[in-house]
């Protein structure tokens, strides 16, 4: 189950953007939702990241994607109730995939696991 534990911020002036801090089950991330020029249109990007782990750069290890399933058509209600389905089933490759490929967590262990089968972002 997601529960949002608080926006962070939110564009209240063009609502183009809103950030999120999320739980599921005890993972927490960041999930930033940026809204295109042509919405409903053109689906937001989704932007995931990590609070626990940094890439290379030492920025916040994320994943952006706009591949999930979207239809103009749907109702707004129809629109968030498959976002968060979305959104819970990409979750855990997104926590496996920060923990292998970010840096942060000292006891990680990236030679147990490999990321196949987690670039669904």
């Amino acid at each position: 189950m997601l529960l949002c534990s608080g926006v962070i911020e939110a564009d209240v002036v063009e609502y183009q953007t809103a950030t999120a801090l999320i739980n599921f089950l005890d993972f927490h991330f960041i999930l930033q939702v940026n809204m295109p020029v042509y919405f409903p249109e053109k689906q937001p990007k989704l932007t995931f990241r990590s609070v626990y782990h940094t890439d290379s750069a030492e920025k916040p290890f994320s994943k952006s994607t706009r591949s999930y399933p979207w239809s103009p058509r749907w109702l707004p209600q129809e629109m968030i109730e498959r976002l968060q389905s979305f959104v819970a089933e990409v979750v855990p490759n997104f926590q496996k995939i920060s923990v292998l490929e970010g840096t942060g967590l000292k006891y990680a262990d990236k030679s147990s696991e490999s990321s196949e089968g987690y670039n669904k972002l």
